[in-house]
């Protein structure tokens, strides 16, 4: 998926242990660290549960009866972390005549551990424990997260909570490609949606600041060839979008490369400083390593473009194949007005890792449909575009019955 992390520099404890949880299957722990009020201080620490489903993860052997201190002190052998919490258990305080005294029982988490003289940390992971577990498992913080800001978030078709959950169930970033109000309104955007795409042409020049969402991209505006990479860069500059598509020559492998190299060294230069993606022109899998040999960075997104108009489904899911047999599972790739059609959504159900992330304007253009003429119909517009967007957000995801909807044997 399309992201715009944070370094993880700048990752907190809790941001790793949210990581941790997420990676180990166990997406309840993120739910109740995000949406309480009681974590400013961290308050909110791994769970019995966690900690088995962490150390099942890491391969550790653990007994049922194990206690959160235990698990975790399990957790520290087995990957070998010194014990910076470490507890020197006190011995009694009567000598014994027999022998040396006995060790007094470590008591953590309320229950009682086997009596030890060697040092074992039992208590809360430290920091640097966090990140020990988390290179172990291979997961990094990935952040800043849409929880909180859907939490006190208005004008969506439904809770934030529940948006939320549909949006991190999706195995694509969906973005709507809507100019439904903008920040110029007086009252401001009609409805909100987490991810949003529009066309740099249709941004108003007296707007400073992009629509409220938690990611917005910048569009290059294929159709209109007097916004080039550089007037897009600016656009983006200008509202503070996180992402630009570059520019691209429509139906022109070469030309898109040469226009695609202009726009980086451009955005080397420019004070723009979100993310870049590169449009590729069909045959896509040509395109890409056209740029690749350029010395282009894998680190971008990529898109499919040249597909907006095109009806075909096969066409669009095949070329995503040929686009990811080529780049690697590594390399993101975002879909140009892809739509969210019967068999496309069955597609990524049956390979979630066929698109990154996709954009479309259906919604919007579906909910135009039997309005009654007079003034504010754009509110019922972006009503009705929001609706459609959770369903779809629906079909992308592991929520709707895995029977396919349509054949996909020839795809």
């Amino acid at each position: 998926m399309t992201t715009n992390s944070t370094s993880t520099d700048e990752a907190s404890a809790v941001d790793y242990r949210i990581a941790i949880a997420d990676e180990c299957g166990c997406p309840g722990f993120r739910d109740v660290v995000l949406n309480s009020n009681s974590n400013i201080d961290a308050a909110i620490y791994f769970r019995k549960k966690h900690l088995r489903a962490i150390a099942d993860r890491l391969g550790v052997k653990c007994f049922e009866s194990k206690t959160n201190g235990e698990l975790r002190s399990s957790i520290r052998k087995h990957l070998q972390i010194p014990p910076y919490d470490a507890v020197l258990p006190a011995t009694t305080s009567t000598p014994s005549t027999e022998g040396p005294p006995s060790p007094t029982p470590i008591r953590t988490d309320g229950g009682v551990t086997a009596n030890t003289t060697s040092r074992i940390g039992t208590g809360e992971f430290k920091f640097n424990e966090l990140v020990e577990i988390a290179n172990a498992i291979g997961t990094v913080p990935d952040f800043p997260y849409i929880e909180p800001e859907l939490r006190r978030l208005a004008g969506s078709s439904i809770a934030g909570p529940y948006l939320a959950h549909l949006v991190n169930e999706a195995y694509v970033d969906l973005y709507l490609s809507v100019n439904v109000g903008s920040t110029t309104a007086p009252k401001g955007s009609r409805a909100y949606y987490p991810y949003r795409l529009e066309q740099a042409h249709e941004i108003p020049e007296s707007a400073t600041s992009h629509p409220e969402c938690y990611r917005y991209i910048v569009d290059s505006s294929y159709n209109k060839p007097e916004y080039g990479n550089e007037e897009v860069l600016d656009t983006a500059h200008r509202v503070d979008a996180d992402t630009v598509v570059l520019a691209d020559v429509l139906n022109d492998v070469d030309g898109t490369v040469e226009a695609v190299i202009e726009g980086l060294e451009l955005y080397e230069e420019h004070d723009f400083d979100g993310d870049i993606i590169i449009p590729l022109q069909p045959p896509h899998d040509e395109c890409f390593v056209k740029l690749r040999n350029r010395g282009v960075s894998m680190d971008h997104t990529f898109a499919l473009g040249g597909l907006k108009n095109c009806n075909d489904d096969k066409k669009k899911i095949n070329a995503a194949k040929s686009l990811r047999e080529v780049a690697g599972d590594e390399v993101s790739i975002h879909g140009l007005g892809y739509g969210i059609t019967p068999q496309i959504a069955d597609a990524i159900r049956e390979n979630p890792n066929l698109l990154d992330s996709m954009d479309y304007s259906t919604p919007a253009q579906s909910g135009i449909d039997n309005l009654m003429k007079g003034k504010e119909g754009l509110c019922t517009v972006a009503a009705r575009a929001g609706a459609g967007l959770v369903e779809d957000l629906r079909r992308i995801s592991p929520l709707v019955d895995t029977a396919r909807s349509t054949t996909l044997g020839d795809f």
